[in-house]
């Protein structure tokens, strides 16, 4: 089994997806999200709306997937026995970290779900659909933003203590002030 896989092009480098023999899973790392991050911001200054959409998307699907090793096991473990992510397999996670991190009716939980759909939203009705225009790509792009924002945080650190094999040290979302 190769240890990376090619994702696409970001700017002319190729972005390789890696590959994490500790949680079996193929996903971008934290500081290629932010690379996909800038890439789309310079498609949305360029007005390529439609290549801006997929990778505000990306982004998206990128911090449900990290954030799903800690906060949604079960649904972790559907996606390898599948061997791959789905649309529905994104949302359950959704729910699932929401659940586990302890946003239920809180701010967060708010940020993150609008983030979620506002993502979708550009990957379906911006990417595939070519239907959004530059006010509501913008509005949707926000949240995704604010999503991004809110658990940067908490990507790297999932990230470092994949390497370190510490996973106790892990903090509380809910004992965060935002």
């Amino acid at each position: 089994m190769a240890l990376t896989t090619e994702y696409g092009t970001l700017r002319k480098e190729t972005l390789l997806v890696k590959y994490y023999p500790r949680q079996g899973l193929y996903r971008l790392n934290v500081n290629d999200i932010e690379s996909v991050w800038e890439e789309a911001e310079e498609y949305f200054k360029r007005k390529d709306y439609v290549q801006a959409c997929e990778k505000y998307y990306k982004v998206a699907e990128e911090c449900v997937k990290i954030l799903s090793e800690q906060y949604a096991p079960n649904v972790i473990k559907e996606v390898k026995k599948i061997g791959n992510w789905s649309t529905s397999f994104l949302y359950r996670a959704v729910s699932d970290i929401v659940k586990n991190i302890g946003w239920e009716g809180r701010l967060e939980e708010d940020i993150f779900r609008e983030g979620w759909k506002s993502a979708v939203e550009l990957h379906i009705k911006g990417f595939h659909e070519y239907s959004l225009d530059e006010s509501t790509i913008k509005y949707d792009k926000d949240k995704v933003e604010k999503m991004k924002n809110l658990v940067e945080k908490k990507l790297r650190e999932i990230e470092r203590n994949i390497f370190s094999g510490n996973t106790a040290s892990l903090t509380s979302f809910s004992n965060m002030i935002f």
